[in-house]
């Protein structure tokens, strides 16, 4: 279970293209995860990531647009728990990295429906308690709705 917040702020704003900067916040929850909170099956860990995020959108035309959002965690804090043993342990980019990007081609006819065709890379790597690294790349297609 991840929540994610970011405030973005525009660097750069004009007709075609547009890119926003701004820190984030993220606290992220996992069950059961022997990988991250030890070896144990009932584990448990949390983290609390203050991070940096970026978007950058070019509009082909007023239908086709390109995005690019992008996630780093530059400071965490993280808590485990398992059969074994408990404890906390703040995080560094040095320590634990997170990077998430994700890439999206937008094609909206109509102002109340779109379509998209996205990709999404996710690097993991934490020292914290055990080596831990995980990457994640996934293809997916998006329906937009707006009201």
């Amino acid at each position: 279970m991840l929540f994610h917040q970011a405030y973005l702020y525009k660097i750069q704003n004009d007709k075609k293209s547009m890119l926003a900067l701004g820190p984030s916040v993220s606290i992220s929850f996992l069950e059961n995860s022997p990988n991250i909170a030890g070896n144990s099956i009932n584990s448990v860990a949390g983290f609390l990531h203050l991070g940096l995020d970026g978007l950058y959108r070019f509009s082909f035309n007023s239908k086709l647009s390109f995005e690019m959002f992008s996630k780093l965690g530059l400071l965490s804090f993280g808590g485990k728990k398992n059969d074994d043993d408990s404890n906390a342990k703040f995080g560094t980019p040095i320590t634990n990295t997170f990077f998430d990007t994700k890439v999206l081609l937008n094609y909206q006819p109509i102002k109340l429906l779109g379509f998209g065709l996205g990709y999404e890379n996710n690097i993991t790597r934490m020292t914290s308690w055990d080596y831990y690294i995980g990457v994640s790349n996934n293809l997916y297609i998006l329906l937009k709705i707006t009201l």
